[in-house]
């Protein structure tokens, strides 16, 4: 059985989607994953269209070549806001000090976080653009369980998602 809980911290942050702001985030480099909101025509207005992080794929080439020209979006959707997170692990005393030594064991968790947490946000979410990338979490090869905590401006995400429990 699965004892230990290891829980990742997200802090959003929400500006308008406009192509000024989408460069400023790309070469700050301080997008780890994001929400984009818009109007649908059938989930309305501000629904919850897109879940990305940009880790394995470069921020910046992810949107000039998706959000440039809408392919991505199509007709159906107006993306309007985009809620930027950036995620942290909130580690147990004890492996602070065996982190702090090696500066590489910190960024290979903080990239293992990252696919987690889009992982968890996609499965307790389903954005209506995400359609290719659904799943629950029986599909995510988990050792141990998570708590993702969703913190300042999360738009419609849940505050808290373990998975600790089925959803």
């Amino acid at each position: 059985m699965k004892s230990e809980i290891n829980i990742i911290n997200i802090l959003w942050y929400v500006m308008p989607f406009t192509e000024e702001n989408l460069q400023e985030i790309s070469s700050n480099k301080t997008c780890d994953v994001y929400q984009i909101y818009g109007q649908h025509s059938a989930y309305g207005k501000d629904a919850l269209l897109y879940i990305g992080h940009a880790q394995d794929t470069n921020f910046e080439t992810w949107c000039s070549s998706n959000l440039a020209n809408q392919e991505i979006f199509g007709a159906l959707c107006v993306p309007q806001t985009i809620r930027i997170g950036m995620v942290s692990a909130a580690l147990p005393e004890a492996e602070i000090a065996t982190f702090n030594d090696t500066k590489k064991e910190i960024f290979a968790t903080w990239e293992t976080n990252i696919k987690i947490a889009y992982q968890i946000l996609l499965a307790a979410h389903s954005p209506c653009m995400n359609k290719q990338q659904y799943g629950n979490l029986d599909t995510i090869p988990l050792a141990e369980n998570y708590i993702v905590l969703n913190r300042k401006d999360y738009g419609s995400l849940m505050p808290e998602i373990s998975t600790l429990y089925p959803f």
